[in-house]
Parts: structure tokens; C-alpha cells; sequence
């Protein structure tokens, strides 16, 4: 896996977050499915001309989703986008099984697994950033004996205690 591959993912998976809310894991399928049949081409002997140029590309399309993107856009757009992630999934699964020696199924699981895990991280990152300021406020006053929530006073954290004399 290269460099490339970790803001790919990450910025898809911050897609499925922003733009599909209620199909949170379509992106994340539509990239996996497409990975095992390019990596089934490198493992055939099937030279496909311009992967790593698709990998790299794919960094600079998801993040212009990313961008461009938003809850509620028309639905050809979101329709057409799993096309486009599929293919790029293709081309993410063709590198690392072309570059695998020995044992190559089980390292192509790890990848799978990986790209899955960066999915989570950027699908996690968005449902942080859709929750706004009080999820952060609700995690500092976790554990505490403290009635916190976000003020309109420049995003201050402020509460009453349950402590007496606090």
C-alpha cells in the first residue's frame, strides 16, 4: 500500500459520511468489491496499462467529492459516484497484487483490511464533525460529576457542578 493510499480512503470514506449519512458503508463497498477483481487481473498476468496513475488520480477525485459534494445533491450525481469509486477500487486492488510475492492472498487480505480500517477512520471523523461542537463538549464532561454543554459564548465549555461548594 502506498502513501497515496491513506488519503484515498480516508477522504472516501469522509464522502460516505457527508453525503450518504443513511448508507454509510456504500462507498466503502463499492471501492472493496472492485478491489478483489483488479487484484484477481494481476494475479491472472493481466497487465493493465495506467494503475498507479489511477491510484494517484483516485486521491485528487475523492477529495474533489469530498469538496463538491453534499447531503441532499442530486441523485444522478450520488448514483454515478459508486461507478467511479469502483474503478478506482479496481486499480487500488490491481497494485499491491501485482507487487505480492509468496503468499498473496493472505497479504491481499491484509490490504482489505486495512482499507477497511482507513474507511472507519474517515467515516468516524465525519459522524465527529456531522455531531458538531456538543459531542465534544458531551466527551469532556464524560466521567465527570459536572452538567456541561456548549455556550454561545465563543464555543467555551460551560456547566453548573453537583459537587457541593464546587
Amino acid at each position: 500500500m502506498g502513501a497515496d493510499h491513506l488519503p484515498a480512503m480516508a477522504a472516501l470514506g469522509l464522502w460516505s459520511g457527508f453525503v450518504l449519512p443513511a448508507r454509510l458503508w456504500a462507498g466503502a463497498a463499492a471501492f472493496l468489491s472492485a478491489m478483489t477483481p483488479g487484484a484477481g487481473l494481476a494475479w491472472a498476468g493481466v497487465a493493465t496499462a495506467g494503475v498507479e496513475g489511477g491510484i494517484q488520480l483516485s486521491v485528487g477525485v475523492f477529495g474533489l467529492m469530498l469538496l463538491l459534494s453534499q447531503p441532499g445533491q442530486a441523485k444522478g450525481i450520488t448514483a454515478v459516484s459508486p461507478v467511479a469509486i469502483a474503478a478506482f477500487g479496481a486499480a487500488h486492488g490491481h497494485a499491491p497484487a501485482a507487487e505480492a510475492t509468496g503468499a498473496a492472498l493472505p497479504c491481499f487480505a491484509v490490504v482489505l483490511t486495512a482499507t477497511a480500517m482507513l474507511h472507519l477512520l474517515g467515516l468516524g471523523l465525519a459522524r465527529r464533525v456531522r455531531a458538531g461542537p456538543s459531542a465534544l463538549g458531551a466527551a469532556k464532561g464524560a466521567g465527570q460529576r459536572h452538567c456541561c454543554r456548549w455556550g454561545d459564548d465563543g464555543g467555551k465549555l460551560t456547566g453548573s457542578s453537583s459537587q457541593p461548594g464546587a
